[in-house]
């Protein structure tokens, strides 16, 4: 699984940085998002957590309908870690914005097309476990 991710992906997710991770992470459900390739998921997200339940539920959408979300990315920006902070456990405020993409079914066909989204702030919860960072909550960005 290692071999479809770009190295500079997988040494974000390791990084000691949760602000490095997190842009890892962005570029692992990307890819996953829009390629099809949906077990980089389990890569991106806590098993068993809300972050993974919203993810399997999309995923499953996917599936079902047999799209891909063809040119989906997200641009992160504001990256900062709250205060405090642990080695094993941050959360990171962050603006997401995702591209313009097209919902393309198993020939290619375009069946939708969403235009970009709107910056949203969010604060993302993150875990590290042995290997590497790992999404376990999203929420609103607290005031």
């Amino acid at each position: 699984m290692e071999a479809e991710v770009p190295a500079v992906v997988w040494g974000r997710i390791r990084s000691a940085n949760p602000e490095e991770a997190i842009r890892g992470l962005s570029a692992l459900r990307d890819k996953a998002l829009s390629s099809g390739k949906f077990e980089l998921l389990e890569h991106v997200n806590v098993q068993g957590s809300a972050a993974a339940a919203s993810d399997g539920k999309l995923k499953d959408e996917l599936l079902g309908a047999g799209l891909v979300l063809a040119g989906f990315s997200t641009t992160l920006s504001s990256v900062s870690v709250e205060r405090p902070s642990s080695p094993d456990r941050a959360a990171v405020a962050v603006t997401v914005e995702t591209s313009a993409y097209e919902e393309r079914d198993a020939a290619g066909e375009i069946v939708g097309a969403r235009p970009r989204g709107e910056p949203q702030e969010l604060r993302v919860v993150l875990l590290r476990g042995e290997d590497a960072w790992r999404i376990t909550e999203i929420l609103a960005k607290q005031s």
